[in-house]
């Protein structure tokens, strides 16, 4: 499974987004998001990968190596108790 699906379905958790909301925001598929999602043989064409990640990040996520992870959120080092 590509890391780019994981983190689809990740940043769809963090903004609490179902299928049905990223397709509206980003003009993709419900099909085409669960495939994606889904199915390990298909990968979508980058253009629409790009459709989604832009979409995910209008929404605040923000891409980060490896993962996923709202946008403003604080650095680890930037935590006070």
């Amino acid at each position: 499974m590509d890391i780019f699906s994981a983190q689809i379905r990740a940043g769809r958790a963090l903004i609490d987004w179902s299928r049905r909301d990223l397709s509206q925001n980003s003009g993709i598929s419900e099909k085409t998001i669960q495939n994606f999602e889904n199915v390990e043989e298909y990968t979508p064409k980058p253009p629409i990968v790009r459709e989604l990640i832009e979409a995910l990040q209008r929404g605040g996520v923000e891409f980060i190596h490896g993962g996923v992870r709202l946008e403003d959120y604080p650095e680890p080092e930037e935590i006070k108790d």
